[in-house]
C-alpha cells in the first residue's frame, strides 16, 4: 500500500456549505482587520493568527485538513466572484449593460464580503450605499452575523426609509413573528421577546436579556404599499458567556525541565462557548513554531528544547471576550554536548617567546568549565590564566612543564563531558650537541672516506661546521647531507690535520659540539740509508751499521743487497723495527750496493744506495839477510809465539764476557769499532797489523 498524499501534493476537497459558513462568520469578525479600513494597522504576524485561528474552527468539521493558505485562497476566490457580480450591478444601473436588464443581487454571503471591497464597487448601488454601515439595508436581502454576551443586549441594525411611504415591518425568529410595526401603528415585540425586545421605526431590533435559546436567525421584512418593493435582511445571533480568566497547567512534574522531553500545557477553562485557544511564551504566539502543536485547550512540545525556556501564557477568546491565564514558568536545561578544545597554536611553540591560548566551548545551560593537564586539575601555576568564565586558557609564558595533553570538562546539573586533547608542539632548546666519526684508527690520506656526524637535542635545529675554529670553507672534497648533519670528506688531505666542530642552533640558543681530529697516516717519503762506515771496511775485523729513515705513517722496512732482498746471514742482524742493519763480521760478500725500503698502506720507496769500501789486509814478505836455518828457526818461533799469543787469547776469552753478537737489539747488539793500532814489534814499516782485540772488550 502506498503511503497516503500530503494535503499539499493531492487535490483538495471542495469547501462545504458549513465550512463556507464559518469562513464568511470569520471575514464578519476580522474582515476590517484583514481588508478594510484597519489593514493597514495590522501587523503581518496578527493577520497569520486570524488566518489560523479561522483554519482552527473550519478544521474542527473534519470535512478536510485545510491550511491557513487554503483559507486565504477561498477569500479570494470569493472576493473575486462577488466583485464581477456588482461590476455588473454597476453597468445595468447605469444602462451600459448589454441586452435586456437583469436584475442581479447579492446572496447574504455575498453581502458580507462585498462590505471588504473597494467601496467605489458599492458607491451608488441600491441596498450598498449606506454611509458608514453599506449593508445593514439589503440590497435584495442582506445577511449579518451578529454576537450576544449572555444576559446582556444586541442591536440589528437597520435604517429602512419611512418618510411618506412606512413599510409594513416585521421581525421573525425561527419561522414565528417575534416584533411587528405596521404603518403608522405602534411597534411591537409577541410572545416570548414581550418585554425583551425593543422594535424601532427604521427597522432596528433591540433584545435585551439574551440567552443561549435566543441563538439562530432573525429575518426582517419590509413591504412597502405604495411601490410594492419589499427589503430584507437576515441576521445571525450568536450567545456568548464572558470569559473567566484559564489556568495554565504542564503534565510535568516539575517545571525545571531536560531538553528533549516530550510535554503538554492544557490550558483549563469552565466555559464551553471558546472560540480559540492561543497560548504564549514571553508574550509571543508559540504555536506556529514547528517543534509545537496547539490543538484546542492542548500545546504539546514534540519534544521541548532549550530555547522554549520562559514564561507561558494562554489566552482563550470568543466574539465577545477574551481572558489570560496565569503565568507559567518553565526552565528548560540543554544537557552538555559537542564539546571542543581548539588551540591558536598552529604549529611549534617556543618556550619562553610564545603566548598561546586555548578556547573551550560546549553546547548546554548554564554550562562551567575545568581544565586537566595529562588527565590532573590544572595546577595553579602563575603563568596559566583563566578568563571568560574559565572558557579560555592563555598560557605565558610556556615552558616544557607544558608539555602533556591539556582537555577541559564542560558540566551542568544534567551531565558533564570532556573535550579533545590539545598538546603543543613544543621547541625544545638546543642542548647534547655531539660528534662522531667513523674513523677509529689511522685515516690513509687519498684512500680512505671519512664521515663525521652531528647529532643534538632540541627543536627546529640548523647544523653549520668550523674547522680549527673557522667557518668549514667550501671544498669539492666536503659533501654534507641534506640536513647538514653529516659532513663526508673525500678524498682527506693532509690539510684536513686539524679539529672538526660543529654547531647547533635554533630559535632559543645553539651550542657546539666535541672536537674530533683524525689519525691521519701520511705517505711513506724522505727515505734515507745512512752508514756509520765513512772510510775503508776492513774484512773480518769492521763492524758495520746501516740505518734506514723516512717519514710517513705506519712505516716498515725492507733490506736489499745488489735490489736483491737481503739474504739471512747470521752476520747479519736487524733491529727490531728493521731500521738498522750491523753487520759483522762483514765478508767480500758484502761488496755490493746495500738499500732499504720503506712501505706503508699508500705507497713505497726505496732509499739511497750504500756500498762499502771494503779492504782486506795483506801478508808483506821480511827480508833479513838470513840463512835458511835461520829462516827457519825464526818462522818456527813466529809460530810458537802465535801458538802462545792464541793461548793468551783463549784463557782472555773464557774470563772475559763476549758481546752477544747473536741479537738484534739496535742499542746492544752492536759491536763497537775495532781498534786497529797495535803493531808488532820491529815491523813499524812493513804495514803488518794485528786486530788484537775490540778497544771495548775487558781482559
Amino acid at each position: 500500500m502506498s503511503a497516503p498524499e500530503s494535503s499539499s501534493n493531492r487535490r483538495m476537497t471542495n469547501f462545504s456549505a458549513e465550512e463556507k459558513t464559518i469562513i464568511i462568520d470569520g471575514l464578519s469578525q476580522h474582515g476590517a482587520r484583514l481588508y478594510g479600513p484597519q489593514s493597514g494597522n495590522t501587523g503581518k504576524a496578527d493577520k497569520t493568527r486570524i488566518y489560523a485561528e479561522i483554519t482552527t474552527q473550519v478544521n474542527v468539521l473534519g470535512v478536510a485538513e485545510r491550511e491557513p493558505k487554503h483559507i486565504r485562497k477561498k477569500i479570494y476566490d470569493l472576493r473575486r466572484q462577488v466583485k464581477d457580480k456588482l461590476v455588473a450591478m454597476r453597468k445595468h444601473a447605469t444602462g451600459t449593460g448589454r441586452g435586456p436588464a437583469t436584475r442581479i443581487t447579492l446572496t447574504p454571503e455575498e453581502m458580507v464580503v462585498a462590505r471588504f471591497l473597494d467601496r467605489e464597487l458599492v458607491e451608488g448601488l441600491e441596498g450598498l450605499d449606506s454611509g458608514e454601515q453599506p449593508l445593514r439595508t439589503g440590497a435584495g436581502f442582506a445577511y449579518q452575523v451578529e454576537n450576544g454576551i449572555l444576559e446582556g443586549s444586541v442591536n440589528f441594525y437597520e435604517s429602512l426609509p419611512i418618510q411618506n411611504n412606512p413599510p409594513v415591518l416585521l421581525w421573525i425568529f425561527e419561522n414565528a413573528t417575534i416584533a411587528r410595526c405596521f404603518p403608522n401603528g405602534t411597534p411591537t415585540c409577541v410572545g416570548q421577546y414581550a418585554g425583551r425586545c425593543t422594535l424601532y421605526e427604521n427597522g432596528t431590533l433591540r433584545l435585551n436579556n439574551l440567552r443561549f435559546a435566543d441563538e439562530g436567525n432573525y429575518t426582517m421584512n419590509a413591504q412597502y404599499l405604495i411601490t410594492s418593493v419589499t427589503k430584507k435582511s437576515t441576521y445571525g445571533l450568536r450567545i456568548y458567556t464572558v470569559l473567566s480568566s484559564p489556568a495554565l497547567r504542564s503534565n510535568g512534574t516539575s517545571n525545571s525541565l531536560i531538553s528533549g522531553t516530550y510535554l503538554s500545557l492544557y490550558c483549563e477553562a469552565d466555559s464551553l462557548n471558546i472560540t480559540t485557544y492561543t497560548f504564549y511564551r514571553d508574550g509571543k504566539n508559540i504555536c506556529s513554531e514547528p517543534h509545537v502543536t496547539c490543538q484546542d485547550s492542548y500545546l504539546y512540545f514534540q519534544p521541548i528544547t532549550g530555547s522554549d525556556s520562559g514564561n507561558f501564557t494562554c489566552t482563550i477568546q470568543n466574539p465577545v471576550s477574551s481572558n489570560t491565564s496565569n503565568t507559567l514558568h518553565l526552565n528548560v536545561s540543554v544537557p552538555v554536548s559537542d564539546v571542543k578544545l581548539a588551540s591558536n597554536a598552529t604549529g611549534l611553540v617556543w618556550p619562553v617567546i610564545d603566548v598561546v591560548s586555548l578556547t573551550c566551548s560546549a553546547h548546554g545551560t548554564r554550562v562551567t568549565y575545568s581544565w586537566s593537564l595529562q588527565g590532573a586539575p590544572l595546577p595553579q601555576k602563575p603563568q596559566y590564566y583563566l578568563r571568560a568564565n574559565n572558557t579560555v586558557l592563555t598560557i605565558f609564558p610556556i615552558t616544557a612543564n607544558d608539555n602533556g595533553t591539556f582537555t577541559c570538562t564542560a558540566s551542568n546539573w544534567i551531565n558533564n563531558e570532556t573535550s579533545n586533547g590539545v598538546i603543543f608542539n613544543l621547541a625544545f632548546p638546543v642542548s647534547d650537541v655531539k660528534l662522531a666519526s667513523n674513523a677509529t684508527g689511522l685515516v690513509w690520506l687519498g684512500i680512505d672516506v671519512v664521515s663525521l656526524t652531528c647529532s643534538a637535542h632540541g627543536t627546529g635545529v640548523t647544523y653549520s661546521w668550523s674547522l680549527q675554529g673557522a667557518p668549514l670553507s667550501q671544498k669539492p672534497q666536503y659533501y654534507l647531507s641534506a640536513n647538514n648533519t653529516v659532513l663526508t670528506i673525500f678524498p682527506i688531505t693532509a690539510n684536513d690535520n686539524g679539529t672538526f666542530t660543529c654547531t647547533a642552533s635554533n630559535w632559543i640558543n645553539n651550542e657546539t659540539s666535541n672536537g674530533v681530529t683524525f689519525n691521519l697516516a701520511f705517505p711513506v717519503s724522505d727515505v734515507k740509508l745512512a752508514s756509520n762506515a765513512t772510510g775503508l771496511v776492513w774484512l773480518g775485523k769492521d763492524v758495520v751499521s746501516l740505518t734506514c729513515s723516512a717519514h710517513g705513517t705506519g712505516v716498515t722496512y725492507s733490506w736489499s743487497l745488489q735490489g736483491a732482498p737481503l739474504s739471512q746471514k747470521p752476520q747479519y742482524y736487524l733491529s727490531a723495527n728493521n731500521t738498522i742493519l750491523t753487520i759483522f763480521p762483514i765478508t767480500a760478500n758484502d761488496n755490493g750496493t746495500f738499500t732499504c725500503t720503506a712501505s706503508n698502506w699508500i705507497n713505497n720507496e726505496t732509499s739511497n744506495g750504500v756500498t762499502f769500501n771494503l779492504a782486506s789486509p795483506t801478508p808483506c814478505p821480511i827480508s833479513l839477510g838470513l840463512g835458511g836455518g835461520e829462516v827457519a828457526g825464526i818462522v818456527i818461533g813466529v809460530v810458537v809465539g802465535i801458538a802462545i799469543i792464541g793461548v793468551i787469547v783463549f784463557f782472555i776469552l773464557k774470563t772475559t764476557k763476549k758481546p752477544n753478537l747473536g741479537t738484534k737489539n739496535e742499542n746492544s747488539n752492536v759491536p763497537p769499532p775495532h781498534i786497529y793500532s797495535t803493531i808488532i814489534s820491529g815491523t813499524e814499516n812493513r804495514d803488518i797489523y794485528y786486530n788484537l782485540e775490540p778497544s771495548t772488550w775487558k781482559r
